[in-house]
């Protein structure tokens, strides 16, 4: 249960930890939409004012800038339409003539200008023209449709407008260039917009273009980042000059009482709790509460031609991560279903674990009580544990071989026959096919061939000759002289060179075999005889014995074997 509840946690963790990063994806992203929307409104208005720029500084060293009357005035209409009809963001050209005389061609593309200009319903364009009549101004106003025919005239009376007291002609007289006025309203169409102007320095006329600031609430409409968002673009001055709802910039507090809309007339609850919590009042992005829900904010300044403006982006968070919400819930699906799929794998892994653990631990209870008899046999398909168990069995032969010899050390009082089961019990654990034993005789000069041992017991007619001490040229001789173990290779072409009798390869039916030797000494450090474990291989390398722990073990058993030999050394001293 504990390996399924580890499985539980890892697939909460993951999915958390997709849901946390997908959400860190798609916040910074949002925030990458909002860098490109204020490029896009940068662009828009760049787009809109660059060529109207142009051609007001054309237009303004145009003849219609010294024309000192209605009648060559109306001869450059052409000229004013097709500029009209190539730049559809201007919604006017203008003169404004230094002798407080005006002209000026309007569009008329919707029902709101037919009405508000008193046109027919065919007309395109509207014309008004301010001149002086004998110190008089005379204002005329002319109707067009699309071909420029003349479709009707009206007189409208005094007027007391002059051009040169307006804000604009006065901003072109105190630049040296082409420049723009900041946002204000339309009064006569009902809209917020630029105008671009420029001066003719010799006759201190002024050129002018009116452009509405609609582009901006269409880029803002265009990239609308989700449902429920807020943005808006407003003025240092507070003035919304741009929306995602354009038609109420405009306010009509009154009959023919006009205004801009004001961010404190806005009456939206998220736009004043965006403000109470901002920390900063330009360029902050930051996360705030409103109505229960979480949004997230962005107000930064916005450079535009001839003004700075503030881009305001608000969105409700849920929304943004709509897409992160839908793949962190497919994500846990997907994880839930992993996990039930790894449950019941998880629970035949530890179930393959542990049962042979549990087996093992039953089967090594014995172990507890020194009841070394019962042997240890689990099976399992993991390597570890097999090798445990493995490991487990040998110990438990070799301490019950051990505890054996013990026994047969304490109890066996016939020497020669205490030699014989103690060299089988060696053999037995070392796996060896046969055991030679030599014993150094009372001279101390010639190695006799005590004990022949193989599988089938103790061989007593193996006619094995002596081997002297000093004989250094035989492999035994040199072994017994050693103080480590060796390992010699027996075969008829040596048998001459190794000490042996060629009986030693006839007895166990080969023709190669590898010998273990192991010099024994008493607890002086005497040598007291030889001890040769016999393999049937062809290879030294296939002697089980070669390990090191092992090769420990049987040392330490051979070390027990000359204990004994010199104990009964003693006995017979």
């Amino acid at each position: 249960m504990v390996f399924v509840a580890l499985l539980l946690i890892f697939g909460a963790v993951l999915g958390w930890f997709h849901h946390q990063k997908t959400s860190d994806i798609f916040l910074s992203s949002s925030k990458e939409l909002f860098d490109q929307i204020a490029r896009e409104i940068n662009n828009s208005f760049y787009f809109s004012y660059n060529p109207v720029s142009t051609t007001v500084r054309l237009l303004s060293q145009s003849p219609i800038m010294r024309d000192q009357d209605m009648e060559n005035r109306l001869k450059r209409l052409p000229i004013l339409v097709s500029v009209m009809e190539a730049q559809p963001e201007v919604t006017s050209l203008e003169v404004g003539y230094s002798d407080t005389e005006f002209f000026i061609i309007r569009r008329l593309d919707s029902d709101y200008m037919l009405k508000r200009f008193g046109a027919p319903e065919t007309a395109a364009y509207v014309v008004d023209n301010i001149e002086r009549v004998d110190g008089q101004p005379v204002f005329s106003r002319l109707y067009y449709d699309a071909s420029l025919a003349l479709l009707g005239e009206k007189d409208m009376g005094f007027t007391s407008y002059n051009p040169t007291i307006r804000p604009w002609y006065r901003l072109a007289v105190y630049s040296q260039d082409v420049t723009t006025t900041s946002p204000y309203l339309y009064y006569f169409i009902g809209k917020v917009g630029v105008t671009v102007v420029n001066q003719d320095k010799d006759t201190g006329n002024v050129f002018a273009a009116d452009i509405t600031l609609e582009s901006l609430s269409n880029t803002l409409i265009k990239n609308k980042v989700s449902p429920s968002s807020q943005m808006l673009i407003y003025t240092n001055d507070e003035e919304v000059v741009a929306s995602l709802n354009p038609d109420n910039i405009v306010v009509e507090s009154g009959p023919d009482n006009l205004s801009i809309l004001k961010l404190s007339d806005l009456n939206n609850q998220v736009i004043s709790d965006f403000f109470q919590q901002s920390p900063k009042p330009n360029n902050s992005n930051f996360f705030f509460d409103s109505g229960g829900q979480r949004w997230i904010g962005v107000n930064r300044p916005i450079t535009l031609v001839g003004f700075t403006a503030h881009l305001l982006i608000l969105a409700p968070e849920h929304e943004l991560l709509q897409t992160a919400y839908t793949i962190r819930n497919q994500s846990m699906l997907i994880s839930i279903a992993i996990v039930l799929l790894a449950i019941p794998a998880a629970l035949f892994i530890a179930n393959q674990m542990a049962r042979p653990l549990r087996q093992l631990s039953e089967q090594t209870q014995p172990l507890h009580k020194m009841n070394f008899d019962q042997k240890v046999n689990v099976t399992s398909s993991i390597r570890d544990i097999q090798t445990l168990a493995s490991v487990t069995e040998f110990m438990r032969m070799m301490i019950q071989q051990l505890v054996r010899l013990i026994k047969t050390l304490s109890q066996e009082e016939n020497h020669p026959r205490l030699l014989e089961q103690m060299t089988g019990e060696i053999i037995s654990i070392s796996q060896a096919d046969g055991a030679l034993l030599y014993v150094l005789d009372e001279n101390a000069d010639q190695l006799i061939p005590h004990c022949f041992y193989t599988q089938q017991g103790c061989k007593s007619n193996h006619s094995f000759p002596r081997l002297g001490v000093n004989d250094r040229d035989l492999e035994l001789v040199k072994a017994f002289h050693e103080d480590e173990d060796r390992i010699l290779e027996i075969n008829y072409e040596r048998v001459s060179t190794t000490g042996t009798h060629e009986s030693l390869l006839n007895h166990l039916g080969a023709d190669r075999l590898q010998a273990a030797t192991f010099p024994l000494e008493n607890r002086q450090g005497k040598k007291i005889g030889l001890f040769c474990l016999i393999y049937q291989v062809d290879s030294a390398s296939d002697i089980p014995i070669l390990h090191a722990d092992y090769k420990a073990l049987v040392r330490s058993l051979t070390g027990i074997l000359a204990t004994a030999m010199d104990q009964q050394a003693g006995r017979g001293n």
